[in-house]
């Protein structure tokens, strides 16, 4: 919480027969300057006071997805920042092979040869501290052509939505995209969700859904698998509208609509598909609004467009932390007490691994903020609905001297 120090004027009056001594002015209130905490600092610990377990099998799909990545990259010259640290993409796909390398040796070896050759970066949000969720691929029913029951458009991204990267224009002070359209030769906002919902864009429905909160989930999470006449479509995201966006549990906590200890996916999906005034209410609150597209591919694919990997891929700020990086995360997820029922809030265990950062999100902001990916299915709507704890979040990167291909260059 940021606290503001308020100085507290004093007033001194003097008077006397002869003479009246105005009194002294109130002090001017300072604020403080507010400290930032950066999105991603050098760490004191080693990768051996923070790291309890190797990599699991299914993480080398991940570690080479962003392998390639790298080797792509590389022939655009791209940079990737480590808070004091700059790497080039040819550096950033050795420092993972080498990892990879390591990895597969005994543990204590591994941990040795880590101390030795990695450097260790946590990533904090202002509060310093860290928020880690989960997203899920949902499988929904839908359809080309709208009918009674497939009414829930999904839309691709209009031809008039304009997106500028403000980091190309110097006097923009941001390092955050906006979006919009033009009037009158104007750079304008673009529709609000309320507005797209009644009807203001002239684009043709992708497809349809048969569930009106069920499309807005799927704009959450940020692709899916939609199925039509037994035919599987991946559909991923293609934009969206620029406006900010506001998560829709926290309207519901702060207008007391559900019990604080039973808001989850689940339970705020029941109420909304329970009220459809309601429902509207709360949807268009969130004026942020996401376009999709039909992938050519199947899979479910981040925003350095490999595709994720359950359990093994996450979703960061890809504005300030370096995507495709190599992370090691510490949290709690839901205990699986009923089957995939929802759970208490107090009933987590421990969770921690390696993770490869291959996506990003409209609501995944600032230094700390992580959210895993859990596959598809149920058990991954279990666990994604359900996960919203604290933890701890380190970035791992080769140190430069132990690249052949390193330059040295600092930022």
């Amino acid at each position: 919480m940021r606290i503001l120090l308020l100085s507290l004027s004093i007033l001194f009056l003097a008077g006397c027969a002869v003479k009246e001594v105005a009194p002294k002015p109130k002090e001017e209130i300072v604020k403080p300057e507010e400290k930032k905490v950066p999105p991603l600092q050098k760490s004191d610990k080693k990768p051996s006071e923070i790291v309890k377990y190797a990599p699991t099998n299914s993480f080398y799909q991940a570690l080479d997805r962003s392998i390639g990545y790298y080797e792509k990259m590389s022939k655009k010259e791209a940079n990737f920042n480590f808070y004091d640290q700059n790497y080039t993409a040819k550096e950033m796909a050795e420092s993972l092979r080498i990892f990879k390398d390591i990895s597969k040796l005994p543990k204590k070896e591994f941990l040795k040869k880590l101390d030795e050759e990695f450097l260790v970066y946590e990533s904090k949000n202002d509060k310093n501290s860290s928020l880690i969720t989960g997203y899920y691929t949902p499988i929904l029913k839908g359809s080309f052509t709208r009918s009674e029951k497939y009414n829930a458009p999904l839309y691709p991204l209009p031809k008039d939505l304009i997106t500028v990267d403000l980091k190309q224009f110097p006097v923009a002070n941001s390092v955050r995209d906006i979006a919009g359209k033009i009037e009158d030769r104007k750079l304008v906002p673009y529709y609000t969700r309320e507005e797209i919902e009644k009807g203001a864009l002239k684009e043709k429905p992708l497809l349809y859904l048969d569930n009106k909160v069920e499309a807005f989930l799927l704009e959450v999470q940020g692709s899916g698998i939609i199925e039509i006449d037994g035919k599987k479509y991946y559909v991923g995201y293609a934009g969206k509208n620029g406006h900010p966006y506001t998560s829709i549990g926290k309207i519901v906590y702060e207008e007391k609509l559900i019990e604080p200890s039973k808001i989850n996916m689940q339970t705020i999906k029941e109420f909304l598909d329970s009220n459809e005034t309601m429902r509207d209410y709360v949807l268009n609150k969130n004026k942020s609004f996401v376009f999709f597209k039909i992938n050519k591919e199947p899979g479910i694919f981040g925003n350095i467009s490999v595709a994720l990997t359950a359990k093994e891929s996450v979703a960061m700020d890809s504005e300030l932390l370096p995507r495709g990086a190599l992370c090691y995360i510490k949290t709690e997820v839901p205990k699986k007490l009923n089957g995939l029922a929802v759970v208490p809030k107090t009933e987590r265990e421990p969770f921690e691994k390696f993770f490869m950062i291959q996506d990003t999100g409209g609501a995944i902001r600032g230094g700390g903020r992580v959210d895993i990916y859990f596959g598809e299915g149920e058990e991954a709507l279990f666990y994604a609905g359900q996960t919203a704890s604290k933890g701890e979040v380190y970035l791992l990167v080769a140190k430069k001297e132990n690249l052949k291909n390193s330059n040295g260059s600092n930022r």
